[in-house]
């Protein structure tokens, strides 16, 4: 694994490829509606995407999270629900990215807007032909925030023009000390068939306590409460050290589930437990 672009940059000159105009080349316009299958990811200096194809080119890409699910039904109360507040795509390694797990988002060239964005209603996807074809996203505010100031851009963000940017001529320069991290290629997270019984397993391991408070809840009026975690977000990982037991209050507080709090049994779990 490289750590650090510059020892790249060194090589690629040597053989007499010329950075600088790549570069440029990939900043002005990404390709239209190509997503990018290999999983390193560069970060530049003014913090933009970028990766080496394996023809030695120099892109900028864009990232995004591939999904938005309700549960087994259990957070969502409607499957309109899953229409609303889809997730961000991403230009820039913003405060949102340094909050949340890469391993989460894919990375894409395309320019239209549009991606392929799976919705998941009781652990089975929804309307895929949508997904294929390409769901409309907005630019993340905190990348909006990043734009260098001669960019010029002023106003709402979801206003934000993908296609008008990358067709502008305007380029965000600095590979210099770039670092590679890893993004995920495009795959459906579902839970397996067996769930019940592997999340009812991990909890008898634990005595019916949770992980983080320490709070039991082997009553058998409490278990209700006690959830299994994802600890890398994806429900088919379903090994032993990637689950881990907590209550329902502090389940909502990992990244990306506080929309637990939304689930009437979380209200229930604070008015009776505190």
């Amino acid at each position: 694994m490289i750590n650090d672009f510059r020892g790249l940059l060194r090589v690629v000159r040597t053989v007499g490829v010329d950075v600088s105009q790549q570069e440029k080349k990939w900043s002005n316009e990404l390709f239209q509606g190509v997503d990018v299958e290999e999983r390193d990811l560069i970060i530049g200096d003014s913090d933009a995407f970028y990766d080496v194809s394996k023809t030695g080119e120099i892109r900028r890409v864009i990232v995004y999270i591939t999904q938005r699910a309700g549960p087994k039904g259990r957070y969502l109360r409607t499957k309109e629900e899953l229409y609303e507040n889809f997730h961000k795509y991403h230009l820039f390694f913003c405060q949102t990215l340094k909050t949340y797990k890469l391993n989460r988002y894919r990375k894409t060239t395309r320019t239209d807007g549009k991606f392929r964005y799976h919705l998941i209603w009781d652990n089975e996807e929804v309307d895929p032909e949508d997904a294929l074809s390409g769901r409309k996203l907005e630019l993340c505010k905190n990348c909006y925030k990043k734009f260098p100031s001669e960019f010029g851009f002023t106003g709402d963000v979801h206003n934000f023009d993908l296609e008008k940017f990358t067709k502008s001529g305007v380029t965000i320069e600095g590979l210099s000390s770039s670092t590679y991290l890893h993004a995920v290629g495009d795959c459906l997270r579902l839970y397996p068939n067996d769930w019940a019984k592997i999340s009812k397993r991990v909890k008898e391991r634990q005595n019916w306590a949770c992980q983080d408070c320490q709070r039991s809840l082997k009553d058998q009026n409490f278990r209700k409460y006690l959830q299994a975690h994802h600890s890398d977000g994806d429900p088919s990982h379903n090994s032993l050290a990637n689950l881990k037991v907590l209550c329902i209050r502090c389940h909502a507080e990992q990244p990306m589930h506080s929309h637990i709090k939304s689930d009437p049994t979380y209200q229930e779990f604070c008015n009776l437990l505190g």
